[in-house]
């Protein structure tokens, strides 16, 4: 006896399978890999910000401020700091130039010093204009996403001021990575995304295959014991509507809808349901540490620059409605040189402490080594003011009762509101509210002078 052969649809089902993982796969693969490149240059970013912020730390703002010509003592003092720092990084990070920068006004620079023996910038030379670097001559570091190329080669570059005593801006570090290295971890890290989600693709591949085969089998040994069914069970099958054979067998309980392909197509489905789900938490932890500061547990200068970004958006649509508030930790070289590093970094953390129980988590972020900003939206004057009385009497309370070193913790703070009309930017509410906390700190100073 003949029998019509039976069409499998496990395989038809098996090859739509395969289809919608090779699209899924490269569609997902091309944004995990936009995304893992954007969270690693910020990282990237970040480590260039921390090298310019370190090395201004270890300059001293007069001294800096004194050069006026080569071959000086306090071109050389300056010349000594930085070489060393660049020594300390070099191992790490492909650091290549570290030098000094002065504003000359108009949006023009020039070397004040490079230490580079073997080809360095003259002083009075010229630098090209970039937007980091005008941002750090208005005393917000920042970094170049774009490279530069001049005659020393192509670089991305980090600024970061140096203040003097008196709180002016006394010159610019300017720090210069090499863009091939760059470049090639972003390549490097690119590749191995695409990696794991090949493999990950080929896993799929093999457990549809596999599957495929399995349910192949099954589906065969039933159409064979369909096959020798009497002839009368085959009349009525072949009289029968629609899928009358797999409803025959399931009436004979030979075949049930449990034992279809459904619950080994689900299996892979939540195979891949699960892959994608580690991927999406490996970026978000990668975001995360993008936007977190390690050290103090509040926001990171990454995540405050987006929101400088989204407040310059809304000044310029005429719905912004902000207050910003500075602050700066008093007297941090003087607690690092008598003290040491370790107690200058508590003193850090304790002062992000206090301003985070005051401003919330959301609101604060550290934007060198020992400064920070409270972001408040939607905030009057007269509410800053209330949470600068309670923060004075949260570092009264910690230093009278909670601190446990040697040395009272002290900061100096200043804030400015958002005015529609008269700031045509961010930078100018920054601006009013540094101006501010620097004059406080100033009068700490001039206090203690006269104590």
């Amino acid at each position: 006896m003949k029998h019509k052969k039976t069409n499998n649809p496990v395989t038809f089902y098996t090859a739509v399978l395969c289809v919608f993982l090779l699209v899924g796969n490269m569609v997902l693969g091309l944004f995990l890999v936009i995304r893992a490149r954007d969270a690693l240059m910020t990282q990237i970013k970040g480590r260039m910000m921390d090298v310019a912020q370190i090395a201004a730390d270890t300059l001293d703002g007069d001294t800096l401020g004194a050069v006026t010509a080569p071959n000086t003592d306090e071109y050389r003092g300056i010349a000594r700091s930085l070489s060393h720092i660049q020594m300390l990084f070099q191992k790490n990070i492909d650091l290549k130039y570290i030098y000094a920068i002065r504003d000359m006004g108009n949006g023009e620079f020039s070397f004040t010093v490079d230490p580079d023996p073997n080809d360095p910038g003259q002083f009075g030379e010229a630098i090209a204009y970039t937007e980091a670097l005008y941002a750090a001559s208005c005393g917000t570091p920042d970094a170049d996403l774009i490279p530069v190329e001049d005659r020393w080669g192509r670089y991305y570059s980090a600024y970061c001021p140096v203040f003097d005593s008196v709180g002016n801006i006394a010159g610019i570090v300017g720090v210069d990575f090499d863009a091939q290295w760059i470049e090639n971890q972003l390549l490097q890290f690119s590749v191995i995304i695409l990696i794991a989600s090949t493999v990950s693709l080929l896993i799929c591949f093999l457990m549809a295959f596999l599957i495929n085969n399995r349910l192949r089998r099954r589906f065969n040994l039933l159409y064979g014991d369909l096959s020798t069914l009497s002839d009368d069970v085959e009349t009525l099958v072949t009289d029968m509507t629609g899928d009358s054979a797999r409803e025959v067998a399931e009436q004979q309980g030979e075949f049930t809808k449990e034992d279809t392909a459904g619950d080994d197509i689900d299996a892979v489905g939540q195979e891949i349901h699960h892959m994608h789900l580690k991927i999406k938490q490996y970026v978000s932890f990668m975001q995360k540490q993008a936007y977190t500061d390690s050290m103090t547990g509040v926001q990171s200068k990454t995540a405050y620059l987006e929101v400088v970004r989204r407040l310059d958006e809304e000044i310029g649509e005429g719905t912004a409605a902000f207050a910003i508030a500075v602050f700066d930790v008093n007297g941090l070289k003087t607690i690092n040189d008598n003290y040491g590093h370790v107690n200058g970094d508590r003193v850090i953390t304790d002062t992000a402490m206090m301003i985070r129980a005051v401003f919330g988590a959301d609101h604060v972020f550290r934007i060198g080594g020992d400064e920070f900003i409270a972001v408040l939206e939607q905030t009057p004057a007269e509410d800053v003011l209330d949470a600068f009385a309670r923060l004075d009497q949260t570092a009264d309370s910690f230093n009278k009762k909670e601190r446990n070193y040697p040395m009272y913790l002290s900061f100096s703070k200043g804030f400015a509101v958002y005015l529609p009309g008269i700031d045509r930017e961010y930078r100018e509410v920054f601006k009013r509210a540094d101006e501010a906390m620097y004059r406080e700190k100033s009068d700490h100073y001039r206090r203690q002078e006269g104590q």
